[in-house]
């Protein structure tokens, strides 16, 4: 019973990590922090046709009017890419180069900090060791047969399909030649109408086929969200596994004493008293098996996301791990007193239904 308590109790702490941690890695990825987001009108219309070709972008200045005009403008940034070659570095790497303070862009920091000026850039894991570099070092790419070389100063946790990333300044690129940002992130002031913010700005971009709204840029992943269901099932499957465990050691002791719960009916012990006598032997067991359970659990949650993010190439930061909270770690140290009161609860329903005199006469 101690067995089945602790593995319960240890699957459902390790089952509530797995599910924060992958809430971390999707807020992680999704980055939602602006209120409008401003982009390229999407094509409509059928192939070929005029409505179906991609608008190009406007000068910067285009839009940036737009934003400094609007009162409830607290702040904005926007983002380029391009693919450029560094030494060392099999295939393209994708650079993003911010126009602005994107310091609140959300992106979470495994080490180092976030740049803070031109010439300095973050990178993810997987560059880091692609490039064979690390925080502090330099690394150059070119970019329009020019090379330029910026300073990593943080390492990002980026779970993307592009592993080779950088992050820069625009602003650290030669006059002309940094990326044009294709889209605008911009936070409201507070109390702003986020949803007549983003209209307004949509209307003033329409003649440059530019549209803003409400929210962020990025949607949540199908990924993540199958691999919380499967969790959800299995952590269910194993408490279940585990209260069988429990029902199954308590009616084989029911069975052992029906005699001596036989002569305790007939001294007057009601229905009621005999299922709080059969759930009462199995709390220290519960509380027992949830004491060791949970540590146990915090254990194995501490060891497995590690290794799965280092078979990945990412490093999750201690953030990733720190997702269980004190009112958390109670109900789930509680858990385990729980999984047997649930597991022993059946069979004392029965032993209390069970006739006096069937239990006088067992041997």
């Amino acid at each position: 019973m101690l067995a089945a308590v602790l593995f319960g109790t240890a699957a459902a702490v390790f089952a509530v990590g797995i599910g924060g941690t992958m809430g971390w890695v999707q807020e992680a990825k999704t980055r939602d922090t602006a209120d409008v987001v401003v982009h390229p009108m999407r094509p409509v219309g059928p192939p070929g046709s005029a409505a179906a070709a991609v608008p190009g972008l406007p000068d910067r200045a285009v839009v940036t009017a737009a934003l400094d005009t609007r009162p409830d403008t607290a702040a904005y940034f926007g983002s380029g890419t391009e693919d450029v070659t560094v030494p060392g570095v099999a295939g393209s790497t994708t650079v993003t180069a911010f126009d602005g303070d994107a310091s609140w862009a959300g992106f979470r920091m495994v080490s180092g900090r976030w740049y803070r000026g031109p010439g300095e850039a973050v990178a993810p894991a997987t560059f880091l060791t692609e490039a064979s570099v690390r925080i502090g070092d330099q690394v150059t790419f070119t970019t329009h047969g020019r090379a330029l070389t910026v300073r990593i100063v943080g390492e990002v946790f980026d779970p993307h399909t592009q592993t080779n990333e950088l992050f820069t300044d625009a602003a650290g690129y030669p006059p002309g030649t940094a990326p044009r940002p294709d889209s605008w992130f911009v936070r409201v002031k507070p109390g702003a109408d986020r949803a007549a913010y983003a209209t307004a700005v949509g209307a003033a971009l329409a003649p440059a086929r530019m549209t803003a709204e409400a929210g962020g840029a990025y949607g949540s992943s199908d990924a993540i969200a199958a691999l919380d269901s499967l969790t959800a099932t299995l952590t269910l499957l194993l408490l279940v596994v585990a209260g069988l465990g429990v029902f199954n050691t308590v009616v084989l002791e029911i069975r052992e004493r029906t005699r001596d719960t036989g002569v305790a009916k007939a001294l007057g012990m009601t229905p009621a008293q005999t299922v709080g006598v059969v759930l009462a032997s199995v709390l220290l067991v519960g509380a027992v098996g949830g004491a060791i359970g949970l540590p146990a659990g915090l254990l194995l949650h501490g060891v497995t996301v590690p290794a799965m993010g280092h078979s990945a190439g990412l490093n999750f930061p201690a953030a990733a791990l720190d997702v269980f909270g004190t009112p958390v770690l109670v109900l789930l140290g509680l858990g385990g007193v729980l999984i047997a009161l649930l597991g022993a609860l059946i069979p004392a329903v029965r032993a209390a239904r069970a006739r006096t005199v069937d239990a006088l006469r067992a041997e």
